[in-house]
C-alpha cells in the first residue's frame, strides 16, 4: 500500500528546496512506483511531484547534466526540519537511509 501519490506541479503548494540527494534514478522510481518523470521546457531537467498521505509535498528531480547519478529530493522551503521530511518521504516509499547519498 503506498502512502503518497503523484500530482501534477500545477498543484504544488510551496517553494521547494533540496533536502538530499538518493541513489535511485528515475527509472527506478519509474519502475518500482510507476512514477512518471516530466521534462522540463529546455529538457534538461526531469522530474515528478509526490504528495503523502499527510499532504506533505516533495519533488524527485534529475538534472540531465548533473555530474553524479542520483535523484535529488526537494521538501518545503519554509519547512525548519529537512532531515525530519527526508524521513516521512523515505517513510511514504518504504525505503530507508541507505538509499541517501
Amino acid at each position: 500500500m503506498s502512502h503518497f501519490k503523484q500530482i501534477d506541479e500545477s498543484l504544488r503548494t510551496d517553494s521547494l528546496r533540496p533536502i538530499a540527494v538518493v541513489t535511485l534514478e528515475p527509472s527506478d522510481f519509474a519502475e518500482q512506483y510507476a512514477l512518471k518523470f516530466l521534462r522540463d521546457a529546455r529538457g534538461d531537467t526531469v522530474a515528478a511531484l509526490l504528495q503523502t498521505d499527510a499532504g506533505r509535498q516533495y519533488m524527485l528531480v534529475r538534472h540531465v547534466d548533473a555530474p553524479a547519478g542520483g535523484t535529488e529530493v526537494l521538501a518545503a522551503e519554509v519547512s525548519p526540519a529537512p532531515k525530519r521530511d527526508l524521513e516521512r518521504l523515505l517513510s511514504a516509499l518504504d525505503l530507508d537511509e541507505s538509499v541517501v547519498w
